[in-house]
């Protein structure tokens, strides 16, 4: 109690209060109580008028400070300006609980957390239950969410029309009122525009011209307007000026100059309004607005633009033209003043007569292809044959430049001697290689007579190079020069062509499937020559293009053309070698333990084995067909024994072989257990139950031991491999296996179950007076209750203090009473030994000493690991609180855990300094017994 008041008035009693150690003989309290106290250790004094004093020690204690934080995790803001969605939550802690809480919202909440608030300053007040206040203050922003949107808009199209449309297209920073992704259904519209205009959906229709507004609206109330304008285009007007007419008749490059004004470009143009709409003739802008490409004649011009929108003449315009035509050009057929002088000579003259020539015109002289051979009025160079002549229309208003729409063309005709023919006659050569070709010449035309002639080519010319024929020719090309009587010359090629080589392509050739088959054949596949070919083979094979049943050899064709010429191939017939094969295994697992037997399969009676089949001949592909069942070159998974392969090759011969396939003998483990300890009858593979004298053996046979031999994996009742010798020692009852394994792996396994004579008595004892942990002395009789099934003599082992009390058993109701002076858990070992086996059991206890044992007050908290912490090493403690005081009376830490131990760290986990400490332990043992107990600690360091 923090106000010590202790009075008698009348024995004339007299109060002082010392605090931490030092006697205050101002400020003590004489003769009443004693207030404001601070925390720590304070002693009470009473004198009586004989000058007689007692004390009492008083621990002052205070609370943790109370403190209160307004938690920002748990905080939910106000969702826009004007609402009241936010959310505040506060955790008070120290001070004395219940805590009372007032928030300063307008509605004065008390509870814990405060809701409904707008944006602003919030502070919560906590009141403990002495009184002691605390608060935390924190500011919600007025806007947390920014919302925003955006519109598209549709124009209108026309002046006057009413076909705009606008619709918001995006939303940001809402919360949406159904949440499907729709805008059209996720918040309110509200829609405001000229003339009273109001509307509700996301898109607004058949808008005329204005601003218009929406307000958009979500779940939470927030609200965001924004403006748009629907635009009209001005009035599409237009008139038309500057008409231009065509260059020259039939040009139709008039032009039209319009003046557009408003509606949306480009603009289009039609000459009446009867045609599709739009209009689809576009109206140029070349330095100006301008209809292009007009022909001569007369036009009433209307107007649209990209909207379709119709435009009107403006006040006093025009919108009818005439587009006049212009120069015709025109020309005749030209004044051949001269032929060519040979066939192929270009010496003809040609002039434009001089009433058709006109200054303003060009004159070019063309091929009836178009190509350009001349130009001007004359020409002196043109050969004979069919000519255009083109007059060309160019004025000082196009810059000497011609009018390609105003030209005029005549076509005329040069004349010219004929061309000089050679009427060749000629002979080809007959075969490759051959010198006997011929051309022979009978000339006309030209100037008809007294032709002489000059051969060239890349070869010699048997019979001169001046004649009109030449013979023995071979293949090459032949060019002659012609010359008539007036000097004409004609040149002619003449190629003399010699027929491709005979060539043969033997394909198929077939031979023979197997050795010794005359199922041979060959094909004789023949190019060159001249078709069609005649065959005859030797030594044998017919006279067909081929050859069939032939054996093995070789064999020539000779093949002759239509033409005589001959040529003789040759070709092998090629056979198989006979089908020499040999089988032999294709896995191999160790020899037995002579080392003469080798084995082909791993372990007896597994099918492991594989055999491969060498081949020495035959024809590829080869099948294969084994008596095991595959189908392949190498068998495998084959069983021990004799086995057959059949091989086909791709001729369908074939050849039977055997192989022989060996494995080890059946692999045994030859197991023994040892033991037949008597008297038990059938004896019994341990000695008495609990012990540990078994054994087990193992001698393997079969299988293939390999070096070191075979390996052993022994487990016993608890799993897990306990040994990998061949045998194994000191065995407890249960089921031991052994697994053998020899150089194949192959495995082989037996299982042992060692037995132990029953349990022929138990030994038990029966406590009669204890009843749990218990202060010094607990004394504890013991009581046998050995429970026994047979008539064998037994004997008791009791601990007497430090030593063995040896007691037959011969009364069931003999006990023995031991005391136990140690605190902490004392455990008695009791022996029962069967005299006729000599087997031994036995059963343990513990008998509990609570209590606090003396301390040692000095620690040293350094981190060395010697004496680091200090404890009381107390013993069945149900309750413990003890405190730990500075030397003034300032609790520096408390603990109310069993066993605890102080590190020398105070309540706020700092090292405390070296000195002499007080403690003050208050604890309840089990069995109920108070302990109480103060003294003093020193803290080295």
């Amino acid at each position: 109690n923090p106000n010590t008041s202790i009075t008698d008035s009348i024995n004339n009693w007299s109060i002082d209060s010392i605090h931490s150690g030092q006697i205050n003989d101002t400020a003590g309290v004489m003769n009443g109580p004693n207030f404001g106290l601070t925390p720590g250790i304070h002693i009470g004094y009473v004198i009586d008028k004989n000058g007689c004093v007692a004390s009492d020690t008083v621990m002052i204690t205070e609370p943790d400070p109370l403190t209160v934080v307004i938690q920002d995790t748990a905080t939910v803001y106000s969702y826009c300006t004007g609402t009241n969605s936010a959310y505040l939550y506060s955790i008070a802690s120290g001070g004395i609980e219940p805590y009372n809480y007032v928030w300063s919202d307008p509605l004065g909440q008390t509870t814990q957390w405060a809701d409904d608030l707008m944006a602003g300053t919030y502070t919560v007040v906590v009141l403990d239950d002495n009184g002691c206040s605390a608060s935390d203050t924190r500011v919600i922003d007025t806007v947390t969410n920014s919302m925003d949107a955006s519109t598209a808009v549709t124009n209108i199209s026309c002046f006057g029309l009413f076909d705009g449309s606008t619709l918001v297209d995006n939303v940001w920073g809402a919360v949406p009122l159904t949440n499907t992704g729709n805008l059209a259904v996720d918040y309110d519209y509200s829609w405001t525009g000229p003339n009273g205009y109001t509307a509700h959906q996301q898109q607004i229709n058949f808008l005329y011209a204005g601003n218009y507004g929406v307000t958009i609206t979500d779940s939470n109330n927030c609200s965001i307007t924004i403006y748009t304008d629907v635009q009209e285009p001005d009035l599409l007007s237009y008139t038309l000026y500057d008409i231009t007419g065509e260059t020259c008749y039939g040009s139709c490059n008039g032009s039209i100059s319009v003046d557009v004004n408003g509606g949306t470009s480009p603009y289009y143009w039609d000459e009446d309004m009867l045609g599709n709409s739009p209009f689809t003739n576009p109206i140029s802008l070349v330095n100006d607005s301008l209809i292009l490409d007009l022909c001569n004649g007369d036009y009433d011009i209307y107007v649209t633009d990209e909207n379709d929108c119709i435009g009107t003449v403006v006040w006093g315009g025009v919108w009818q033209a005439t587009i006049d035509s212009g120069f015709v050009v025109s020309v005749s057929a030209p004044n051949i003043t001269q032929s060519p002088s040979c066939y192929n000579s270009n010496d003809g003259h040609a002039n434009v007569f001089w009433w058709d020539q006109n200054p303003l015109f060009t004159y070019t002289w063309e091929t009836l292809n178009g190509d350009v051979v001349d130009i001007g009025t004359h020409t002196t160079i043109l050969s004979g044959g069919d000519y255009n002549l083109v007059a060309h229309y160019a004025d000082s208003a196009n810059f000497g430049q011609i009018y390609t729409a105003c030209d005029a063309t005549v076509q005329f005709n040069m004349p010219s001697p004929s061309q000089i023919l050679a009427n060749e006659s000629i002979v080809t050569i007959a075969c490759y290689g051959d010198a006997n070709g011929s051309i022979s010449l009978v000339p006309s035309g030209g100037s008809g007579s007294n032709y002489t002639y000059q051969w060239d080519t890349t070869t010699s010319v048997p019979n001169g190079s001046t004649n009109s024929s030449i013979n023995g020719l071979q293949e090459a090309t032949y060019t002659v020069t012609i010359t008539d009587g007036d000097g004409c010359t004609e040149t002619i090629d003449y190629p003399l062509i010699e027929p491709d080589p005979l060539t043969n392509d033997f394909n198929p050739i077939v031979n023979a499937s197997c050795n010794g088959d005359n199922d041979g054949s060959i094909k004789a596949n023949i190019s060159g020559g001249t078709p069609i070919y005649s065959y005859s083979w030797s030594p044998s094979g017919g006279n067909n293009q081929t050859a069939n049943s032939l054996t093995a050899g070789n064999y020539t064709v000779t093949v002759t053309d239509s033409r005589s010429c001959t040529e003789s191939f040759d070709i092998t017939i090629t056979e198989p070698d006979a089908i020499i094969s040999g089988v032999e295994p294709n896995a191999f697992y160790g020899n037995d333990a002579t080392g003469t037997i080798s084995y082909n399969i791993s372990c007896n009676g597994l099918s492991d084995g594989s055999a491969i089949v060498n081949l020495g001949g035959g024809t590829a592909p080869y099948t294969f067909s084994w008596t095991t069942g595959g189908f392949d070159q190498l068998e495998t998974g084959m069983p021990a024994g004799t086995h057959t392969v059949t091989v086909t090759d791709n001729q369908g011969c074939y050849e039977d072989m055997d192989i022989t396939l060996v494995e080890p003998d059946l692999l045994i483990v030859n197991g023994t257990s040892t033991g037949n300890y008597t008297p038990f009858p059938g004896g019994f593979d341990i000695s008495c139950k609990g012990l540990n004298d078994g054994e087990c053996y193992a001698d393997p046979t079969g299988g293939v031991p390999g070096t070191p031999g075979y390996m052993y994996s022994w487990s016993g009742p608890i799993g897990g491999q306990i040994s990998n010798l061949d045998e194994i020692t000191n065995l407890y009852v249960g089921t031991y296996s052994i697994t053998v394994t020899d150089a194949n792996e192959c495995t082989t396994s037996q299982t042992f179950i060692l037995t132990e004579p029953t349990d022929y008595f138990i030994a038990e004892t029966h406590l009669v007076n204890y009843a749990g942990a218990a202060v010094s002395p607990v004394t504890a009789d013991f009581q046998d209750n050995t429970i026994s099934v047979d008539q064998y003599d037994y004997t008791f082992y009791w601990p007497i203090g430090d030593s063995i009390d040896v007691i037959n058993v011969t009364n069931l109701t003999d006990f023995q009473e031991l005391s136990f002076m140690e605190i902490g858990e004392n455990e008695v070992y009791i022996k029962v030994q069967n005299m006729n086996s000599g087997c031994i059991d036995d059963t343990t206890f513990i008998i509990e000493v609570q209590g606090i044992p003396e301390i040692h007050n000095v620690f040293t908290p350094n981190g060395d690991g010697t004496n680091d912490y200090f404890d009381f090493g107390e013993f069945a403690m149900k309750e413990i609180d003890v405190s730990i005081y500075n030397r003034w009376g300032e609790m520096v830490i408390n603990w109310q855990d069993s066993n605890h131990q102080w590190d020398g760290r105070g309540i706020d986990g700092q090292d405390l300094p070296e000195g002499v400490y007080y403690y003050v332990l208050i604890a309840t043992g089990e069995d109920g017994y108070d302990y109480q107990k103060k003294g003093s600690i020193t803290l080295l360091r």
